[in-house]
């Protein structure tokens, strides 16, 4: 999972198609941080959602798994005003 996360986050157009543009600002200006403290799956079946602290900001991953393919549906910085 956290590979995946990390893929798109250092390619800034597949990270333009799962964000929005304050999502988006905060993750490329975070590029260099580790995702920390990643919740247990909340999702059920193939899909997957989970919540970690990236940088000072909590970022939420939903997504799905199929035959081992983990696929990126959105991503979303919680802590915009």
């Amino acid at each position: 999972m956290e590979k995946t996360v990390y893929k798109i986050i250092n390619n800034p157009e597949a990270l333009k198609r799962v964000t929005d543009k304050t999502t988006y600002k905060y993750l490329l200006s975070h590029q260099n941080v580790k995702l920390k403290n990643l919740s247990d799956n909340q999702g059920s079946g193939n899909l997957y959602y989970y919540v970690g602290q990236y940088g000072s900001g909590r970022v939420e991953y939903e997504g799905s798994i199929i035959k081992n393919k983990v696929t990126i549906k959105s991503i979303k910085y919680l802590n915009q005003s």
